[in-house]
């Protein structure tokens, strides 16, 4: 019966600890594509790099075990589709991650892909 109880408290401490971290690391993200925003002096590719490569750091974290880092192009973006419990990720703005990192001179609406960005953040 004490095994019982002691293997309860373990389970609800993990639980308790991944969801503080995992709460943490969304602030957090939140917080640097907020600030993200407001450097108006980035060039959209410059802004699409930036984006990405944040949501690949948090990305590291919360799927470390699907190894998101080695992902690029198409198959980053059906990841972030993949792990997304709303709307698909590309078809809310993220598909901007592909065009600007393909081409030099690219033009993509930011607000889109900070919002699909936040969205995909907030649903991890």
């Amino acid at each position: 019966m004490v095994l019982i109880f002691l293997i309860f408290l373990a389970a609800r401490a993990l639980v308790k600890f991944f969801t503080y971290e995992y709460a943490a690391i969304r602030k957090a993200a939140l917080r640097e594509l907020n600030e993200l925003q407001a450097h108006a002096e980035l060039s959209d590719r410059q802004f699409a790099e930036q984006v990405s490569a944040l949501l690949k750091r948090v990305a590291m974290v919360r799927y470390a075990q699907q190894q998101p880092a080695k992902l690029s192009g198409k198959a980053w973006l059906k990841f972030l589709d993949q792990t997304s419990l709303s709307q698909p990720f590309s078809q809310a703005g993220g598909e901007a991650l592909l065009e600007a990192h393909y081409q030099a001179k690219a033009s993509i609406k930011r607000s889109e892909l900070l919002g699909a960005a936040m969205a995909w953040v907030r649903a991890i």
